[in-house]
């Protein structure tokens, strides 16, 4: 096994894990799109995006010289958005709920995100946030509910 994890590697795996897990939600008969890029326009359109490693590190499990074991752990962040073109702020936020009750269920029943070549890979829902802002232009509500999914891994 690697040395290292590969960012990438568990980035698109989780994003693939959202997709799969979100596909079955919809408004206006879509599923939430998913991206990396930065804050949608379109409203009505619910999406997640797959953010950046808002921090990480490294813990040495043995004190000797050459190759050493480690532990490696980073926070992957995932922002959802939903809105709501004149609808009450109760219903964005039901729908960013509803979204994120389904990605952490699909994490919490295959924590290694699929990565079956990476047994001690664990990834776990570990914080959220959620704000919420009236779309002047719309007369709606706009929710952004922020996850951070706890990426661990056992380094031989």
């Amino acid at each position: 096994m690697s040395q290292t994890t590969s960012i990438i590697e568990v980035g698109t795996a989780l994003k693939k894990m959202i997709q799969e897990s979100t596909n079955s939600f919809r408004y206006e008969g879509q599923s939430p799109k998913v991206t990396e890029s930065d804050a949608p326009t379109i409203v009505g359109t619910d999406y997640i995006i797959v953010g950046d490693i808002l921090n990480g590190s490294y813990e040495f499990s043995a004190h000797k010289s050459g190759r050493k074991p480690r532990d490696e752990s980073f926070i992957q962040q995932i922002e959802i958005i939903a809105t709501r073109p004149g609808a009450e702020s109760t219903t964005a936020k039901v729908a960013a709920v509803e979204i994120q009750s389904l990605i952490e269920s699909s994490i919490a029943n295959d924590p290694n995100l699929g990565l079956t070549e990476r047994p001690t890979l664990r990834a776990s829902v570990v914080n959220f946030s959620m704000n919420s802002t009236q779309e002047a232009n719309t007369h709606g509500w706009r929710v952004v509910m922020t996850l951070g999914i706890l990426i661990e891994s056992r380094l031989v």
